[in-house]
């Protein structure tokens, strides 16, 4: 009788430590579905992750992460650069004509897709970027991209279905350093790309004031960086090359 107990208790006790290392494993993997979860979740936001290819209505576009980081380990500025120039470069010599192939698009028809909850999650301000190529002078093609910049703020302003009224900023790359005074031709379609950058996250630091040297530190870095593929390399612009201001005060979305 005795010997029967025992082997009750023994049988019991084995019973429970089979059953907790069943509900320790379940645990695992529930902790390791959450992690994964969250990893996917924010991929979007490492610095390592390089770009992901995404598409919005029937034009693809890519998504390249960038972080500037404090000495002292501070995030001060963390975004999301969009270069919609899978489709769409400005038509060379114009300031408010954005084309796909051959033909003229309405760019706000892309804007108009951003959403909240997708495209804009985690948006506190939107950054765009104007380019020119390199035929023409100096200075009117620095003023054309300007212009380009002021277009884009515009369309951005008046298009973006967005509830966060959200603050809109340029940023004035210039002209593309290379040959002056020749004709237009596709060779220079990649100089005259269509970029705007999403602010993600922002250091209370980081006035505004500071935000267009935060900007250069992570163009500069991506594309110092051949890992990173970066096609876009701000350091073969003018108006980065020579220490010009290049950020532009936009405006609040309409």
């Amino acid at each position: 009788m005795r010997k029967y107990i025992w082997e009750i208790i023994i049988g019991g006790v084995v019973v429970a430590i089979i059953a907790g290392l069943v509900l320790l494993y379940i645990q695992f993997i529930k902790d390791y579905e959450h992690r994964l979860t969250k990893l996917e979740k924010d991929f979007e936001h490492c610095v390592d992750c390089s770009k992901r290819t995404k598409t919005i209505g029937d034009y693809p576009y890519t998504v390249y992460t960038g972080v500037d980081v404090a000495s002292n380990g501070e995030v001060l500025l963390n975004v999301q650069i969009d270069l919609l120039s899978e489709q769409f470069r400005w038509r060379c010599g114009s300031i408010t004509e954005i084309v796909r192939g051959d033909d003229v698009v309405d760019i706000g028809k892309v804007i108009r897709q951003y959403h909240d909850n997708a495209e804009l999650e985690n948006a506190l301000g939107i950054v765009c970027i104007g380019t020119a190529s390199s035929e023409g002078q100096l200075i009117g093609e620095q003023t054309r991209a300007g212009d380009r910049v002021e277009t884009l703020i515009n369309l951005v302003s008046s298009n973006l279905n967005s509830s966060k009224r959200m603050p809109i900023y340029g940023l004035n790359f210039g002209k593309h350093i290379g040959s002056t005074n020749t004709p237009c031709s596709d060779a220079t379609l990649e100089q005259r790309r269509v970029i705007l950058i999403k602010l993600i996250e922002r250091s209370d630091k980081l006035t505004d004031d500071k935000l267009e040297e935060s900007l250069k530190r992570i163009l500069l870095e991506k594309a110092s960086n051949p890992a990173y593929n970066f096609p876009i390399d701000i350091r073969n612009y003018s108006m980065f090359r020579n220490n010009e201001k290049m950020l532009i005060y936009g405006r609040n979305q309409k």
